[in-house]
């Protein structure tokens, strides 16, 4: 009785080890990027945030007005 035991246990540890291949990708977010090097996806939001960083966001705010009073049609 007792190496029946030890045998159902022995097989049940057995199946249960090797039943997950990535049980330590419990942690990763399949929807969130990696992390990326190209520089054609970082200088854009470098330039836009550095930009931001020294002129302040109250000139994109001036510029939304002008562009919107240019663009009005008055017909």
């Amino acid at each position: 009785m007792k190496k029946h035991i030890l045998n159902i246990t022995t097989v049940f540890l057995l199946i249960f080890a090797s039943s997950c291949d990535n049980y330590l990708d419990v942690n990763n977010d399949p929807n969130v990027l990696g992390d990326t090097d190209e520089p054609k996806i970082l200088l854009p939001t470098t330039e836009v945030g550095l930009a931001n960083t020294l002129m302040g966001w109250d000139l994109g705010f001036a510029g939304g007005y002008w562009s919107e009073y240019w663009t009005q049609s008055y017909t």
